[in-house]
């Protein structure tokens, strides 16, 4: 049976075309990531969001942006009661370029 993720936060986030773009004008992918992280941070503290990133999690990378493009970041839980264990990156569309899942391999061993 599927469950219905639950949004828990959207923080906005617009890239410097000038440090988080390369030459050919692709968004750099450890930016997604840092971007995640700063979501985090901003929704659980510098703490918290530190510890869940010491965490296993896997990345998924689906896209890009263009340069002037607004980031979305979605922070969702399974059940929308326990803590975020997803983040997706993508435009204001709705479109996703990233996700990141954390806690993926914790419960099998890994």
């Amino acid at each position: 049976m599927s469950q219905a993720l639950h949004c828990r936060n959207e923080p906005l986030f617009q890239p410097c075309p000038l440090e988080e773009f390369h030459g050919a004008g692709l968004f750099y992918f450890a930016e997604f990531l840092a971007a995640a992280v700063r979501a985090f941070w901003q929704w659980e503290g510098a703490e918290t969001a530190a510890l869940r990133f010491e965490r296993p999690h896997v990345v998924l990378f689906t896209g890009n942006i263009d340069q002037g493009e607004t980031l979305c970041i979605r922070l969702s839980s399974v059940l929308g009661t326990e803590p975020a264990n997803l983040c997706t990156a993508g435009r204001m569309d709705g479109s996703v370029t990233a996700s990141v899942l954390f806690g993926h391999g914790e419960d099998d061993g890994g």
